[in-house]
């Protein structure tokens, strides 16, 4: 019990304030995309789950499951990605790294769990340098954007009806993260000795919340929604440049209402899901975005045989898929949405004494398309994730 103090806290210290999960080129500069990150697990299954009701089921979206834990749990995770983005004309490679959520699972009473974490809401991290005209060598206008906006997150879910009717709220009070525009010209005149460089911050306040319900419909099937209204929040901004700071006023922005349903099947050695999802950000602002989709789909197998003295190691092994039509709008002049498509795979290492495990996910995608939509990129994404007192 002692380990897993001292590991949550120095969790929680490696939460940037910054980090929000690696986000893409596609990102609107306002707020960054919208972060779903699900557990070690779901990463591996195409971040499916939001009906999946097996008492090891941490994705965010869907409240409700929190319904199926019957023991305390604790999820620490970790991604990097390495990204390569080209338009018509340049090609840039990222990498990135970040903390993508800290959740502790708490049953309480016979029918009741609550959860407690750091979750990432929105991501962004991006930059492009953009020559421009200059007396005799054209200066170099830089652009560095990174950051992103998290929640401390409350969440609670109820079992019902003997074990078959699942409801759940959830509450992210956003107080935490930064977003940051860093604007850099570097002058190419040798009289000139230093760059002009300018920093736009933005901090939010504000508070969004979820509901969400599944039913174990019975033979190991459930199904399963969720709901999240939009929900605005106030952006404070500052301007920092070589010279001085200054407050600018304080504007209202809005995330997005987002919903979706999925099915899953639960049987021995496997589970099964698959989900689709929408947010509305079109209600935003139509002329910057569009209405984003998703669908995920992703199996579990379990290899060995169950044994109540927890001898011998079961190995999870898991794939996914996914697709996405992104929010992005697209550069002036493209036309069609911005899809994203994605595999993935991963497997499990459990610890021994069965007190948790090691998950280890693999994500290969592409967004967007040079022809089509002016940019596109291609992504890498490795996830490590720490899942403690599984069932």
């Amino acid at each position: 019990m002692r380990t897993w103090i001292i590991g949550l806290a120095v969790a929680l210290t490696l939460v940037s304030a910054e980090g929000g999960g690696a986000a893409t080129v596609f990102s609107g500069i306002g707020l960054g995309d919208e972060e779903w990150i699900p557990d070690g697990r779901g990463s591996g299954m195409g971040g499916a789950g939001v009906a999946l009701l097996d008492g090891q089921n941490l994705i965010r979206l869907n409240p409700a499951v929190l319904g199926s834990f019957r023991r305390p749990a604790l999820s620490a995770l970790f991604r990097a990605e390495q990204r390569r983005a080209k338009d018509r004309f340049v090609e840039n490679r990222l990498s990135e790294g970040d903390v993508g959520h800290v959740r502790l699972v708490a049953p309480r009473g016979k029918w009741t769990v609550f959860r407690v974490g750091i979750e990432p809401v929105t991501g962004v991290n991006f930059s492009f340098a953009q020559p421009e005209p200059g007396n005799v060598e054209p200066d170099t206008l830089k652009l560095r954007v990174r950051g992103g906006l998290q929640a401390i997150s409350v969440g609670m879910g109820v079992r019902l009806s003997n074990d078959r009717l699942f409801l759940g709220g959830n509450i992210d009070a956003v107080v935490i993260g930064t977003i940051r525009e860093t604007w850099t010209r570097v002058f190419a005149r040798s009289d000139t000795l230093f760059p002009s460089q300018d920093e736009i911050s933005r901090g939010h306040r504000g508070v969004r919340w979820t509901v969400g319900a599944a039913y174990r419909a019975g033979g190991g099937f459930s199904v399963g929604a969720f709901l999240t209204p939009r929900a605005s929040l106030t952006q404070t901004r500052r301007l920092k440049t070589p010279f001085s700071v200054e407050d600018l006023s304080s504007v209202k922005v809005r995330l997005p209402t987002s919903f979706g349903g999925g099915m899953a099947f639960v049987g021995g050695k496997w589970a099964v899901a698959a989900d689709v999802t929408a947010s509305l950000w079109g209600e935003v602002d139509p002329s910057r975005y569009r209405n984003a989709y998703g669908l995920a789909a992703g199996i579990n197998y379990v290899t060995g045989q169950e044994d109540p003295l927890g001898r011998g190691k079961r190995v999870p092994l898991r794939m996914g898929v996914s697709r996405k039509v992104l929010h992005y709008a697209g550069l002036p002049g493209s036309g069609g949405a911005v899809t994203e498509m994605a595999l993935g795979a991963g497997m499990g290492l459990p610890f021994r004494g069965g007190w948790g495990r090691f998950d280890l996910s693999f994500e290969v995608g592409k967004r967007g398309d040079v022809q089509k939509n002016g940019v596109e990129e291609v992504f890498f994404r490795q996830t490590f994730s720490i899942m403690g007192w599984p069932r």
